[in-house]
């Protein structure tokens, strides 16, 4: 996924969340607690928002999950999602989502969920952190790993629907 413009979403020097958040946010998530009680919206019920879901589920996040498609095509992905998440499907330029855009603490966007996507217009334009779920994913995992921001080992991560064989061999 590429911001507008063609940076990519993990790009610090344009943050495709609110202006205020920047790399210090970053590490203040890496608290094991930091997701406790937390209200977030995650965007895309595919395999990644999902797998999101459940984690920050696991996490004692309050999640609300939503996509445009509906109830048939995604009913083996419902019925995975841990209980107690909450799932709204159908339009996604309808009240009901706008009003969950404006009750959560955090947007959190799969993959394939373009930035110019109502709803994350929506979250930037009321400054409500933006993120990737492979960020909320590495958050978690530094959480968990007492990762420490002076002595932990950089970290790459290659993505992408293609190339991440070749561009690791290289």
């Amino acid at each position: 996924v590429r911001a507008k413009g063609g940076n990519q979403v993990l790009d610090y020097w344009n943050y495709s969340g609110s202006d205020s958040v920047k790399r210090t946010e970053t590490q203040m998530r890496a608290a094991t607690d930091y997701y406790q009680g937390k209200r977030v919206l995650v965007i895309g019920l595919a395999r990644s928002g999902l797998a999101v879901s459940n984690l920050l589920a696991s996490e004692g996040a309050i999640v609300t999950v939503t996509d445009e498609k509906s109830r048939r095509e995604l009913i083996s992905n419902i019925k995975k999602l841990d209980k107690g998440i909450k799932v709204i499907l159908g339009d996604q330029d309808s009240a009901r989502l706008k009003n969950s855009v404006s009750e959560s603490d955090m947007v959190v966007i799969s993959p394939g969920v373009p930035q110019e996507n109502s709803l994350v217009t929506r979250a930037k334009e009321l400054k409500i952190p933006v993120l990737s779920e492979l960020e909320v994913a590495f958050d978690i995992a530094s959480a968990r790993l007492d990762w420490n921001a002076s002595s932990s080992p950089p970290v790459v991560a290659v993505t992408g629907t293609n190339g991440k064989t070749t561009t690791c061999e290289l």
